[in-house]
């Protein structure tokens, strides 16, 4: 994006900087609805993964924390199912659909 506001920037690197924030911003975006939709898959409720989410969007690094966290116990639970969590899995969804 920096490149975008250089005076020097041509026309094609202004539209390539803005193509990959767009790109960028896509992905975001379906990665954050992937994870509520799992969520809510193995049954937490979606309002619950709202306001976690909600949250979280105040702290960058929190929020991205939080999305491979949900992302790696989801995968775990598609593959292995929902007994192959550990405790300390299991605890960390249970707390997060509290807060």
């Amino acid at each position: 994006a920096e490149i975008a506001y250089r005076p020097s920037a041509t026309m094609e690197e202004r539209l390539s900087a803005y193509k990959n924030y767009l790109v960028e911003s896509y992905d975001s975006q379906n990665k954050m609805y992937q994870v509520l939709k799992d969520g809510a898959t193995i049954g937490l409720d979606e309002g619950d993964l709202k306001d976690i989410v909600q949250t979280r969007l105040n702290n960058k690094k929190e929020t991205e924390s939080l999305v491979l966290d949900i992302d790696t116990i989801l995968d775990k639970i598609s593959k292995s199912g929902l007994s192959s969590l550990t405790k300390s899995e299991r605890d960390f969804l249970d707390e997060e659909s509290k807060k």
